[in-house]
């Protein structure tokens, strides 16, 4: 629930600070693209290894709130002419293939009668070892497509922040970074690692959510990079300050 909470205020300093300036580049939109297919991908594979509702909702306001911070980088970089046709269209259609394929698998993937349910016969059995360390997520093949899709999202997650890393450096700058977003992101996956942690450490248990586990806990040094950046290149407000901004490269 702490985990929950974190995220579900996360990107609200972000997207605060990108009004405030009038502008987005700060951002970097690979790592926005890569973070919110990182959010679809994981929303699949909740629903294909039937995660429990409150993963499921905080899956989906993931994705709606990544959507509405991609959207405003479009609209702030379109407005000053710093994004190209070629941004919006692969900021779009990279998503929708991403949606379409698991979708289409899943559609192929009939296998209700014999499902071998992870949270239909439990309340909560991914976070859960109590009543079998035989039984795993890949038991059904939605259960396999959706461990497969969830070890996608973890990657996505996992390498989610290099490309802002990267730009942070090339430009000696955090200019329209909020240092906030991401010490509540370290918050959110350090919560939701050690909820996972805690709740088993069989090795059963820990293949069964290694993906999630990657993606949340596997960030925490990426985005303590980058919270080390932002103080070793000033703050923001430093920057905006001055009159002579720098144009910098979108990605």
């Amino acid at each position: 629930m702490l985990s929950n909470l974190c995220w579900l205020v996360a990107q609200s300093p972000q997207l605060y600070l990108n009004f405030k300036l009038g502008r987005a580049e700060g951002l970097s939109l690979l790592f926005l693209a890569d973070w919110l297919l990182g959010d679809i991908t994981n929303l699949i594979g909740c629903i294909l290894t039937k995660q429990v509702p409150t993963q499921l909702f905080t899956a989906a306001y993931f994705c709606v709130i990544d959507s509405v911070m991609v959207l405003q980088w479009l609209y702030y970089n379109q407005k000053h002419k710093r994004a190209s046709s070629y941004d919006v269209i692969n900021s779009f259609m990279i998503p929708m293939v991403m949606v379409a394929l698991p979708a289409a698998m899943y559609a192929m993937a009939d296998d209700d009668a014999t499902q071998v349910s992870v949270g239909h016969h439990h309340s909560r059995t991914l976070l859960s070892e109590s009543e079998s360390a035989r039984i795993t997520v890949t038991d059904t093949r939605n259960g396999m497509i959706g461990y497969i899709v969830g070890c996608v999202s973890g990657m996505l997650y996992f390498t989610s922040r290099i490309p802002q890393i990267i730009k942070n450096f090339k430009r000696k700058s955090c200019e329209g970074l909020s240092p906030i977003m991401f010490l509540m992101a370290v918050c959110g996956n350090a919560f939701y690692g050690c909820g996972v942690l805690m709740e088993g450490h069989s090795t059963t248990f820990i293949l069964n959510h290694l993906p999630w586990l990657v993606g949340s806990i596997g960030t925490l040094l990426f985005d303590f990079t980058i919270l080390v950046q932002y103080f070793k290149y000033g703050t923001p407000e430093d920057k905006v300050a001055h009159s002579d901004y720098e144009e910098q490269p979108l990605l």
